[in-house]
């Protein structure tokens, strides 16, 4: 029970004391908070009267503006849990303190007790509570537990409202201040708890150094110059001007009302505590429920206004309020006091979940820099000093003894301000996310561009067609993509206005919607660009003439037959063809066509083949046909894109045989499922001819890959007609494609759930005889997890990693894979896009999101429940079970016959290695394996357990690969290699070459050719920058990778490269590298973790050297 709440709440283990801890403490304080302020305001507007609010206002905003810089110094010197503890011991000495002192009836005593309570609530809470937790718990930690600990909080703030009448009927007001004084005593041991609970994970809570306070003065000021130059921070801090004081002025209404109404002290307590819980409730509610639903309807940039508004009708109904005559006392429930509550209700409840949400999602179209400097300015500076400002203004109507309904309709006027300054901040936020689009960051642009992708109103498209003309092309370009989303047809028709200005990627663009769109008046705009350099832009040019009005411009398109370029040749070849058939254009083109065809170079044939594909006509098949049998790939792929795009039948019967070529298999492939229907029959009765042959042939590793070619197709295509096909097929043919017909049935079922509303039942699309062979192969990987997980707790009890590191390796990579086949067939018989996704979060290294996953799973059925009960002791094992096989057992069951290849080998290397002699039968028996790479193995194990002597025969032989099992247990070491499978890292090992250097020679110079990569197998070398004035920038140790930059961008070295000791590197070519990339792309991703963390040094360094 208790280990499927950590996983539904995510929590990890060493996680739970410190979060009931940090729960805890923010819940008493947060209770103690709500007894504080209820207690705190009643005393005031009782002790001080409401025309003393704006001297609080003042007084607060102040305490606000003195508070950080006074925390910023402080905190720096004190370990944060201490500053905690002393916080709360100093606060609960203060609170005690101002309750003795009511009973002196001090005059300052209300104004003492406001800013006392202001300097504990700010500095405790708001300003060191989460600086604390931010050393209690990691980045990653806090991100998935912070809303935990906040909805804690919010839980205190709620219960602490409730709590405060029955509370104050009982004991008063004044003594609530006891209340909150001795919550945070009670709050003391929970941060002593948090502190041992980290210690015990090893954070310890850190003090950081204070920031000297020229450069921070010098920084406040910077600081604010530069957030004043962003437009959309400009608009906010004039929304912030008439918001914030209208806000203030609304309060100073409400209390002036409430005090009409309570004139007991403790009824006046009771009912602020209830209207805070009440409030808070209904923010919630609108947080959860209201939110999500307004900002996805109207957008972040209109949702801004749904505060002004809801809170001008509270200005409203305030003013009416006061413009009626007061007869006597009013009661709760009467028009005057219930109106001044909806006032401030109008304020607080939209202002805590639709306004606060969309006013800080509109921060996300700036840069994380101005972002952070942006809320800081607008919360630190701009509002504090409006407080004031709104404290000065209501100081003024009281001396000059404004009546309410005047001050009432100012408030109105100050709500229209505000609305009419929130309805300016759309556009403004719209041109901030327009800008975006070009910025370097990945995250900005990305998040910018989905954005603007869910406006529907027409104000975003004229933005977006003047930027369709930025300088920066990717601005353009994706201003032009959003602009056909918008379905503008009056802007779309005017896009050629922009060919003059526009980047050349944004003219092919332009010209590309003119010839879709159909936009016959800009061809006069367009025909300048034929006299353009790039050719890019002339191409389009030319082929949107010729689509558009070819024979008005034949003139200007036909020296274009004889450019140097293919693509304008056959763009002017293809426009002219357009032309009336008695015109010299027409003529001129078709000679050059037929020349064309009837070349032999592969050159002239390959723009052939573009040609036909590119006229669509069906009378020059014959002629791809023979292009197909071509010597020449190019011209073969040039022929497979034609027929593609004359779409004939008959083509495919030509393309299917030529996916047994490696070489164009992927081409045929995408080729043959671009035409979907046409290829559907010819490629189920391949497939069935394939299979029949099989039987005879008993598994050629040709055509069981050929078959799986075209299975994938099939998968791809999707048609549910393929499901019947695939499940007859299923039983006879070979187990090494039953993996491949499980993915094109997902593929297929994928498929049909997303062209229908509703996805389709499991049995919709695979017949109950299909069912059962998926149930059993599911089953199959199942055990298969069960046993190999088993096998890996096992091994790891051997206090020998090295000897068991490869063989534990490849367990998991046998395991992952069972695991994966598993998913697929659970995708199957379920609903797939729910497992995908769980699968998904089964790749995430975070353990709450694998528990996610599994607990999705666990609620897909009786197969998804034992599936994932599984993975549940895969990924949260338990200590070894008695159940677990023995090491000699392990090695045995991994060396058997019905083993991969790799995890056989790795058993035996490691049978040597741990001198398992209790199975030296066995291994005897494996050196007259059919497998050499298998009985090499088995007789160098033999020798290591002394069992048996060398045979001279094939003495170099074994040497060898006892050598390669040392090369591949180091590359399995470096993170670049370390997820690669056994193919895979032998195919690795076979392309590495190994070089010594000694001390002080040069591996390569900077600014020679990069023609191979290095990896530093033993040994260190220094990098070192520049030729005249020598620097050493790095020094690079075992493990450690170098060269990759110049084989990765084709340029000289960057850097020379000296041996720091005698060193051992292993090298692998600048060819043999691209392969590498290509064929494994999470080499790429290791590479570019390793780029990015020597940047990071490197600006590490810069600063250092600057200091």
């Amino acid at each position: 029970m208790f280990s499927r709440l950590s996983r539904t709440l995510g929590i990890c283990d060493g996680e739970w004391d410190r979060l009931v801890s940090m729960s805890t403490l923010v819940f008493l304080l947060l209770v103690g908070w709500a007894f504080g302020r209820s207690s705190r305001d009643a005393i005031f507007i009782k002790e001080a009267g409401p025309d003393h609010l704006p001297y609080v206002y003042i007084i607060g905003s102040l305490i606000v503006m003195a508070s950080a810089p006074f925390y910023s110094m402080v905190v720096g010197r004190i370990a944060r849990h201490r500053f905690m503890i002393g916080q709360l011991i100093g606060s609960a000495i203060l609170l005690v303190a101002m309750r003795m002192a009511i009973s002196l009836d001090l005059s300052a005593m209300p104004y003492l007790l406001f800013s006392i309570t202001d300097i504990v609530i700010i500095v405790l809470f708001y300003m060191h509570f989460w600086t604390f937790a931010n050393d209690v718990f990691d980045p990653r930690e806090g991100k998935r537990l912070f809303p935990l600990i906040g909805g804690a909080g919010l839980a205190g703030s709620i219960l602490g409202g409730l709590t405060v009448k029955p509370i104050v009927h009982i004991i008063g007001t004044a003594n609530l201040l006891l209340v909150w004084a001795a919550l945070l005593l009670i709050a003391i041991p929970t941060v002593i708890f948090a502190n041992r609970a980290v210690s015990a994970v090893g954070v310890a809570s850190t003090a950081t150094e204070p920031m000297e306070e020229e450069s921070a003065l010098s920084g406040i000021f910077k600081t604010m110059s530069s957030v004043w130059e962003v437009p959309l921070i400009r608009i906010l801090t004039y929304m912030a001007v008439p918001m914030w004081l209208a806000i203030g002025i609304v309060d100073y209404l409400f209390f002036s009302a409430m005090n009409e109404v309570f004139h007991d002290q403790d009824q006046l307590t009771g009912f602020l505590g209830l209207f805070s819980s009440v409030s808070s409730i209904a923010s919630l509610i609108l947080q959860l429920f209201v939110t999500g639903w307004l900002l996805k309807k109207l957008g972040v940039g209109s949702s801004v206004l749904i505060h002004p508004v809801s809170f001008s009708f509270g200005a409203i109904a305030l003013t009416i309020r006061n413009l009626l005559p007061a007869v006597g006392v009013p009661a709760f429930w009467s028009f005057r006091s219930l109106s001044a509550v909806f006032a401030k209700f109008s304020d607080n409840a939209p202002y805590y979940s639709v306004g606060e949400s969309s006013t800080q999602l509109l921060f996300n179209a700036l840069s994380e820099e101005k972002r952070g400097q942006g809320r800081a300015f607008i919360s630190g500076t701009v509002e504090p000093v409006v407080t004031v400002l709104a404290g000065l203004v209501l100081l003024l109507f009281i001396a000059l003894e404004m009546p309410l309904w005047m001050i009432s309709l100012v408030t109105v006027g100050l709500a229209v301000a505000w609305i009419l300054a929130a309805s300016r901040i759309k556009g403004l936020y719209l041109q901030a996310l327009v800008k975006n689009l070009s910025s370097r960051d990945a995250n900005l642009s990305g998040d910018s561009l989905v954005a603007l992708g869910s406006f529907k109103g027409p104000e975003v498209a004229p933005m977006l067609f003047e930027a369709v003309t930025s300088p920066d092309e990717n601005v353009a370009m994706f201003a032009l993509e959003l602009l056909q989303n918008s379905n503008d047809k009056e802007l779309i028709g005017r896009i050629h206005l922009q060919l003059p200005e526009a980047r050349p990627q944004a003219k092919i663009a332009i010209l590309n919607i003119m010839e879709e769109y159909d936009i016959q008046q800009g061809t006069d705009v367009v025909a300048p660009l034929l006299d353009t350099e790039d050719v890019g832009v002339c191409s389009a040019a030319i082929r949107v003439l010729g689509r558009l009005n070819p024979d008005k411009y034949a003139a200007k398109i036909m020296p274009f037959l004889n450019a140097a370029d293919m693509e304008l040749r056959a763009q002017s070849v293809i426009a002219l063809r357009r032309c009336k058939p008695a015109s010299d254009g027409y003529e001129r083109a078709s000679t050059s066509l037929e020349r064309t065809i009837e070349a032999s170079d592969p050159d002239t044939r390959e723009e052939a083949a573009y040609l036909v594909g590119e006229m669509r006509e069906g009378q020059y098949m014959e002629r791809l046909f023979e292009f197909l049998r071509d010597d020449s790939e190019s011209v073969q792929r040039r022929a497979i894109e034609a027929l593609v795009k004359i779409a004939d039948p008959r083509c495919v019967h030509e393309l299917i045989p030529l996916m047994r070529v490696d070489a164009l298999a992927q081409d045929v492939m995408d080729a043959v499922i671009v035409m979907t229907d046409k290829s559907l029959e010819p490629l189920h009765r391949t497939l069935q001819a394939l299979v029949d042959d099989d039987r005879q042939q008993h598994g050629d590793p040709g055509i069981v890959e050929y078959m799986n070619r075209i299975i994938f197709c099939l998968g791809e295509i999707g048609r549910p007609e393929s499901t019947d096909f695939l499940t007859e097929l299923f039983e006879p043919a070979p187990k090494a494609v039953h993996p491949a017909i499980i993915d094109a049935m997902v593929l297929i079922k994928l498929t049909q759930a997303k062209s229908s509303e509703t996805s389709s039942e499991p049995d919709a699309l695979a017949s109950s005889q299909m069912m059962h062979h998926v149930s059993n192969l599911l089953n199959h990987h199942r055990s298969s997890i069960q046993q190999e997980e088993g096998r890996i707790r096992s091994i790891r009890g051997i206090d020998r990693e090295r000897a068991t590191f490869l063989l534990i390796d490849a367990l998991r990579q046998s395991s992952d894979y069972h695991e994966v086949r598993g998913l697929k067939c659970l995708q199957i018989l379920n609903e797939p896009g729910m497992i995908r996704a769980a699968g998904s979060n089964l790749r995430r290294s975070e353990p709450r999101s694998k528990a996610e996953a599994i607990e999705v799973l666990s609620e897909s059925g009786q197969d998804g429940r034992h599936f994932a009960r599984i993975l549940e002791t895969k990924y949260f094992p338990e200590p070894k079970s008695i159940e677990d096989p023995e090491t000699t057992e392990v090695l045995k069951q991994s060396i058997g016959p019905e083993e991969e290849v790799w995890l056989r080998a790795c058993s035996i290397y490691a049978a040597g290695e741990l001198q398992a002699k209790d199975i030296s039968e066995e291994l005897k028996a494996l050196v007259e394996d059919p497998d050499p790479y298998i009985n090499r193995h088995a007789q160098l194990a033999l020798v290591k357990l002394d069992v048996a002597a060398m045979d001279e025969e094939f003495r170099n032989e074994v040497e060898k690969m006892g050598q390669d099992m040392e090369r591949i247990l180091f590359l399995k070491s470096v993170p670049l290699f370390a997820e690669m499978d056994g193919d895979a890292i032998q195919w690795v090992n076979n392309i590495v070459t190994e070089s010594v250097y000694a001390k002080d020679e040069t591996v390569f110079e900077e600014d020679a050719p990069g023609d191979a990569f290095y990896l530093i197998r033993r040994g260190s070398v220094r990098v070192v920058k520049g030729k005249e004035n020598p620097v050493v920038i790095s020094i690079r140790e075992e493990r450690d990778y170098i060269g990759e930059m110049a084989i990765l961008d084709d340029e000289p070295r960057s850097a020379t490269v000296e041996a720091q000791e005698d060193t051992a590197m292993l090298v692998i070519k600048r060819d043999d590298f691209h392969r590498l990339v290509v064929t494994h792309p999470t080499v790429v991703f290791s590479l570019f973790k390793c780029l990015s963390r020597r940047l990071r040094e490197t600006n590490d360094q810069l600063l250092e050297t600057r200091q």
